[in-house]
């Protein structure tokens, strides 16, 4: 009797007949297809950012008020704009930092001279802008105004030599024109630091002013600038 060929038998004649190059080709395949479903349909992992560790910044309300949300305003100091004058190196008109004192004033125009009363000047005073530090020389000192006058000056700033103090109305009084020197003259209208210069050399080298029209006298004064001085000068 012929014997039925089994499962194994079915199995191996349709391997020679399909072939093992064939059926390879297909495993492979396979798993290449399921390779790629696998890939796309994965889950990608977290980017490496994400296992930083971070500080939590914490923002503040702004500050309310009745009329609504307050603003705050910043504001930046102002550099105080100062005229060095007297026994410096180099008097002039000086930007300085916020928060600047006197000696930085002196500092800017180059230190003082070696003639400089520096005793006679507050160096620690603050400065405001607008504001005049002025370094008398030695001897200098005893023509100041009197400390126990009222001073409109700003604060940190000592008046030049000589310089006219104000009257109990608050008005300047006249200068003496035979004793202010030359910082103190040019506070005065129409005198600028050569004009000033020019009444210091004219009284050193001829004397004293007999009386204040003496200075038509001087080089660069006429009568419309005497008028001018008139009211702020005296002559004793």
């Amino acid at each position: 009797m012929r014997r039925l060929p089994d499962a194994a038998d079915r199995a191996t004649d349709w391997l020679r007949w399909f072939g093992w190059s064939r059926l390879a080709g297909i495993v492979a395949s396979i798993g290449v297809v399921g390779v790629g479903a696998w890939w796309l349909v994965r889950v990608p992992p977290p980017p490496p950012e994400s296992r930083i560790p971070f500080d939590v910044a914490v923002t503040l309300a702004p500050a309310t008020t009745l009329d609504g949300p307050a603003t705050t305003a910043t504001t930046t100091p102002a550099r105080p704009v100062v005229h060095v004058a007297g026994a410096v190196a180099h008097p002039g008109v000086y930007a300085l930092a916020p928060g600047a004192r006197a000696h930085d004033a002196v500092l800017a125009a180059g230190g003082a001279t070696p003639d400089a009363d520096l005793s006679m000047v507050n160096l620690a005073a603050p400065l405001d802008d607008a504001s005049q530090v002025y370094v008398p020389r030695r001897g200098e000192g005893a023509r100041r105004a009197p400390p126990s006058a009222p001073s409109r000056e700003p604060r940190g700033v000592t008046p030049p030599p000589g310089a006219a103090s104000p009257d109990a109305t608050g008005a300047a009084a006249p200068l003496d024109v035979n004793t202010a020197s030359a910082a103190a003259l040019e506070t005065l209208p129409g005198i600028g630091p050569r004009t000033a210069a020019a009444i210091v050399a004219h009284r050193d080298r001829h004397g004293p002013f007999a009386s204040v029209d003496a200075l038509l006298d001087v080089r660069g004064i006429g009568p419309s600038t005497l008028a001018e001085l008139r009211p702020h000068l005296r002559a004793p």
